[in-house]
């Protein structure tokens, strides 16, 4: 039995991630879902991450609105979109959050 490239484990876990996000997204903006999610889904589904990655990096102003409706997409992407990253695109946030509290 041949085993399975790393590549090919990637794939599979942004293909689950994929659905995860899909799943979440559907249920948002009235039933229309979030365009931005929706692409980077397409982008997870295709195997260009970096694509991926670029769209919630510019869009993530979109996903952050301010009544934390998209919270638990944001969750997801930080936790599992870039996981193996000490920046992703909420981070800058984060501290500026964090140095105000103190």
């Amino acid at each position: 039995m041949e085993r399975e490239s790393q590549s090919e484990r990637d794939q599979e876990y942004y293909n689950k991630l994929a659905d995860k996000l899909d799943e979440l997204q559907r249920e948002k903006n009235n039933g229309r879902g979030v365009q931005c999610v929706s692409d980077i889904i397409s982008y997870l589904r295709m195997g260009d991450i970096r694509s991926a990655k670029a769209i919630a990096w510019h869009d993530h102003d979109k996903i952050n609105d301010a009544l934390g409706v998209y919270k638990d997409i944001k969750k997801v992407l930080i936790r599992e979109l870039f996981d193996d990253e000490k920046e992703h695109p909420w981070s800058v946030l984060e501290r500026l959050k964090k140095q105000a509290e103190k």
